[in-house]
């Protein structure tokens, strides 16, 4: 499985990879502060070397980011906090440097998986299918992707390997 996430990685390091809101929290948060990493709120599910190999994958790819997940981050953390203050500094400057994919929520409430996943996941189900790696550690998103046989790295079952 191992060998399969690096080649999936590897293909797509060019042309493109989206993480779900979560793991875009870790990695922002991770990169300002390793630290943070399995202390602060949001982050206390995840470890210092799960940040490592979620850096590793993502350094050097193009990487995109919707509104949604832009704005789920955002609402995960709390803005009158430091923590947040800085995770919505380090958002900024994410946002600054990365392609936007704007999908359209009338596309993506039309999406059949829709009513299964929800509107932000929908919209990745639809950039998956363009051809686009979604790195998720939201298990019903990750069987989802799979079974349709798009590119998805299933971040919760790679943390047993880690």
């Amino acid at each position: 499985m191992i060998e399969e996430y690096t080649a999936l990685v590897e293909n797509h390091r060019n042309t493109g990879m989206l993480l779900d809101s979560n793991l875009m929290l870790v990695l922002l948060a991770g990169g300002e502060r390793r630290d943070w990493i399995g202390k602060e709120k949001r982050l206390k599910n995840y470890a210092a070397h799960e940040f490592d190999a979620l850096e590793s994958m993502v350094t050097g790819a193009e990487l995109f980011v919707t509104p949604n997940i832009a704005t789920e981050v955002s609402n995960l953390v709390d803005v009158e906090s430091y923590f947040g203050q800085k995770v919505l500094s380090v958002l900024h400057a994410f946002l600054l440097k990365y392609e936007e994919k704007v999908l359209e929520s009338r596309r993506a409430s039309a999406h059949d998986s829709y009513m299964a996943v929800g509107l932000t996941d929908a919209g990745l189900m639809i950039l998956a299918a363009d051809g686009v790696l979604v790195l998720t550690d939201d298990l019903p998103l990750a069987q989802r992707l799979e079974a349709a046989h798009l590119p998805v790295i299933n971040f919760t079952l790679l943390r047993n390997y880690l």
